[in-house]
């Protein structure tokens, strides 16, 4: 997690030169990718010698495990909302990219898709797929952001629909008011997912991200 702090990107601005590991408002949050979720600090563990790397699966298929509609969210349609992360671009968006990645690049990151989409109530859901060289390293990496997320104070939890999922919860405020931030990660073969909701503590709920998180993990599956 991913984690990989919460994705601080204005729709006027270059989300690679914009984060923050607080959450903003769902106006800072068009366009961008996906939460700050990983732990530059924590020690790194690799993938032993003898599993087997997975070749990566490029573009084309990373953008088509992505769900791309989701009930009452339409796309949000500037460029940088839907878009390829190569390893330069995955780190960019990160509080420390200096720090991000060369662990990205321990955790064998292979390619990855963003996608962002707003509702009515101008919250704002964001689903991102990591490529990675194999299973282990994908794991790892949902690990490091679990750290993260915990030292930031934001509060974990399972999710049992999602075999292996692991949500969280944090809150916030800017000068509009109150703001909250749900996130579901978890892992499918080497692909680590992140679906992300920004937004209003009353229309931004945990049945919209459960929801939204369903779908992508079925997506993941098919």
């Amino acid at each position: 997690m991913q984690e990989d702090g919460e994705p601080v990107v204005s729709s006027e601005g270059d989300p690679e030169e914009q984060a923050s590991t607080e959450p903003t408002t769902p106006e800072q949050a068009a366009g961008l990718t996906e939460s700050s979720l990983t732990d530059s600090t924590a020690p790194l563990v690799t993938s032993p010698d003898d599993v087997e790397p997975h070749q990566p699966i490029g573009s084309d298929a990373l953008e088509d495990l992505l769900i791309d509609e989701f009930a009452n969210f339409d796309l949000i349609p500037e460029a940088t909302a839907d878009r390829f992360l190569d390893i330069s671009a995955a780190a960019a968006i990160q509080p420390d990219p200096s720090g991000e990645l060369p662990l990205l690049e321990t955790r064998g990151y292979q390619g990855g898709w963003t996608r962002a989409f707003r509702d009515e109530n101008n919250n704002v859901l964001i689903t991102t797929v990591y490529d990675f060289i194999s299973a282990l390293e994908a794991d790892f990496y949902l690990e490091d952001g679990t750290i993260t997320i915990i030292g930031s104070g934001g509060t974990i939890y399972e999710v049992a629909s999602i075999p292996g999922g692991r949500g969280f919860r944090q809150d916030g405020q800017d000068e509009s008011g109150l703001l909250v931030t749900y996130g579901i990660t978890f892992t499918r073969n080497n692909q680590w997912y992140l679906v992300y909701l920004l937004g209003d503590p009353a229309t931004a709920t945990p049945d919209v991200i459960l929801a939204a998180a369903e779908a992508q993990a079925k997506a993941a599956s098919n």
